[in-house]
């Protein structure tokens, strides 16, 4: 029944949705990271600029949800009457109770929030956070993933903080609330003379930490914008898969299920969002091929390496990030 209302719903729904919002249909979370990583390169190009991020982070993001201005946000769209009602008795009339071992709470009703796992779920907490920073053309969210940069003229003050004021107000007025401690901050300057000095970004009396390198959305962007904090975290990783792959080996298991295995542990870490980080220098792509060349030792281990590509089916790291970015 929920996938028979998502299916009406939605196209009243995407009719609406910020274009940055990239949990939506025919996009995706490497889309949100290529769209982030190309504004700045862009800007960046131009010179005379800097950049600088704000990652935001809601406390109890999808808890939070206060269900009265939920429907009302469903109430403005092009959604229909029917369907709104649906969605109210879906959301309403639920219980929780929490067990520890045998042990179970006192079942409580619930008077907010969405239910995560859901096919409704995102697309809800994308409609409730739909009108959030649309007046700032650059950012890019993705659920309950909000990224914002500003690009910085040379000696211009930064107005970052006045967004995260914005974010802060927008927040309350909606009973959710923004987690200064996971929130993160990173700067992107390669300008050698620079006369104003940023102020540091503050939420709630809080100021926001800054990193040298940010994890958005599963991928590392650094500030010196290479990507040798994120294939070293690749590398790991996958390397903690391979003991896997030798443990089935000495048991027997049939080439064609080791390279199933393969795809599923280890080629699934390599290849994720890989059209972000395609063009990489030799000595980070020679890293990167050196995870699938030690598997298939294990799975193949009389064969050169570009035999053992042809017999598995598998392309070399560097052609398939290549086939990623056509």
């Amino acid at each position: 029944m929920e996938g028979f209302t998502l299916t009406r719903s939605l196209p009243g729904i995407y009719e609406d949705l910020d274009c940055k919002q990239f949990a939506a249909a025919g996009m995706s979370m490497q889309h949100a990271i290529a769209y982030v990583i190309h504004l700045v390169l862009e800007a960046l190009d131009s010179g005379s600029c800097s950049a600088r991020f704000f990652f935001a982070d809601f406390r109890k993001g999808f808890d939070l949800i206060e269900h009265t201005i939920l429907l009302s946000e469903l109430h403005s769209s092009n959604l229909h009457p029917c369907l709104v009602r649906w969605i109210d008795a879906f959301l309403a009339g639920r219980s929780q109770s929490v067990c520890i071992g045998s042990d179970f709470s006192n079942i409580r009703p619930l008077n907010g929030g969405i239910p995560q796992g859901t096919k409704l779920g995102h697309v809800l907490f994308s409609v409730m956070v739909n009108d959030l920073v649309n007046t700032w053309s650059k950012h890019a969210k993705y659920v309950d993933d909000l990224t914002i940069l500003e690009i910085i003229p040379r000696n211009s003050p930064s107005y970052l903080n006045c967004i995260v004021d914005d974010i802060r107000c927008f927040s309350h007025c909606n009973n959710m609330r923004l987690n200064p401690v996971k929130c993160k901050a990173m700067a992107i300057d390669f300008l050698d003379y620079n006369s104003c000095t940023w102020r540091p970004i503050c939420t709630g009396r809080v100021v926001i930490e800054r990193f040298k390198s940010f994890k958005l959305l599963g991928v590392y962007v650094s500030q010196d914008l290479t990507w040798g904090v994120h294939c070293d975290y690749i590398i790991k990783k996958a390397n903690r898969c391979v003991y896997a792959l030798r443990s089935l080996k000495k048991c027997g298991v049939p080439t064609s299920d080791l390279i199933t295995v393969y795809w599923s542990l280890i080629q699934s870490v390599i290849e994720y969002a890989s059209a972000v980080f395609a063009n990489l220098p030799k000595y980070l792509s020679d890293a990167l091929e050196g995870i699938q060349k030690r598997p298939l030792r294990i799975i193949l281990p009389n064969l050169h390496y570009d035999e053992a590509l042809i017999l598995s089916g598998l392309l070399s790291l560097e052609d398939h990030r290549a086939a990623a970015c056509e």
